[in-house]
């Protein structure tokens, strides 16, 4: 058990680097950030109202993190079907849920961190506004347990997305019109009912709940559904 640590540790690292160091970061992960405050400004200057709503302002703070990442998560096992580096990897002689883990791992690592960014930035942006309103600690929080949640829970499936799809274009095509949609929707009715989510309706602990099972099922889906002999005879 010890050495299989030892290998998920190694894989997590290597994947990191090549998230980090690989090209395009600035595209796909320094531009949506840098969207993010924009997005901030923007409607802290025309629509101030909108800041004093819980949840779109959880929603892009969590949707934007997701965007950045699409491509990599897409990039998974698509990606190395396309490098010709797949049957590599498959061949490695650790566990399946070492291949997985690590994967899932890394980017949700990367996310974490984009998350924090953002965190950071809608406080001293918000705080420099004249007019605004700070979001509370409580809100903070919450942002940072329903992010860890839906990071976890889109790349999970987006694991499954990309070992499915042929290339990595279809990949990127499936996992950013799904986050989008969903985005956009759970944004727009809430902008369009104008019921402030104060106190936050989000935090009943059912739920809380209901958002854990849904992750640790995608988890559990993952794992059950990767098998290495299947990639290897596609």
């Amino acid at each position: 058990m010890t050495g299989q640590i030892r290998s998920l540790s190694t894989m997590t690292r290597w994947e990191i680097i090549r998230i980090l160091y690989g090209r395009g970061i600035i595209r796909r992960l320094v531009l949506p950030s840098l969207l993010f405050i924009v997005w901030i400004v923007l409607n802290a200057a025309t629509l101030p109202w909108i800041l004093q709503f819980d949840l779109p302002i959880l929603s892009m703070v969590i949707f934007f993190p997701v965007v950045a990442l699409a491509g990599y998560i897409a990039d998974s096992f698509a990606g190395e079907r396309e490098r010709s580096t797949l049957e590599l990897l498959l061949l490695s002689p650790v566990p399946d849920w070492v291949i997985v883990s690590s994967k899932a791992l890394a980017l949700l690592i990367v996310a974490l961190g984009l998350l924090g960014l953002n965190l950071l930035a809608l406080g001293i942006v918000v705080s420099l506004l004249p007019g605004a309103t700070a979001p509370r600690p409580l809100w903070y929080a919450l942002a940072l347990f329903y992010g860890l949640i839906v990071f976890i829970t889109v790349i999970h499936l987006g694991l499954i997305v990309s070992w499915s799809s042929p290339n990595v274009q279809t990949a990127q095509q499936v996992m950013v019109s799904s986050v989008t949609i969903l985005a956009i929707g759970g944004v727009g009715v809430q902008m369009f009912l104008r019921r402030p989510a104060i106190p936050l309706e989000f935090t009943a602990p059912g739920v809380a709940l209901g958002a854990v099972i849904v992750a640790v099922g995608s988890v559990a889906v993952t794992l059950y559904r990767f098998r290495r002999g299947r990639l290897l005879l596609q």
